[in-house]
């Protein structure tokens, strides 16, 4: 799918890279809030292999680090999700 359109790609890890919003933190110290950005979602009996189409055309992209790739497997849905990020909160 994104192998046929390179523009899709491309508008993926932009979305990907601008989609994510810093939120105030609270006014406590804490460092154990930890996520992840999930970029689509697929459902169906071909689920399994369209993620894995987008996994290897997201890692083929410059600028995306392969290591922070991921699937996330729920009851009915694969998540393909990037990156990993802590919330530090401030006391200011």
């Amino acid at each position: 799918m994104f192998e046929q359109n390179p523009m899709l790609r491309s508008a993926l890890v932009v979305a990907l890279l601008v989609g994510w919003t810093a939120r105030t933190a609270a006014a406590e110290d804490r460092t154990d809030d930890v996520f992840t950005i999930q970029c689509l979602t697929f459902q169906g009996a071909d689920a399994a292999a369209r993620a894995k189409n987008c996994v290897e055309s997201l890692k083929k992209t410059r600028g995306v680090k392969n290591s922070l790739i991921q699937t996330i497997n729920r009851e009915n849905e694969i998540a393909v999700c990037y990156g990993k990020y802590t919330r530090v909160f401030d006391r200011r």
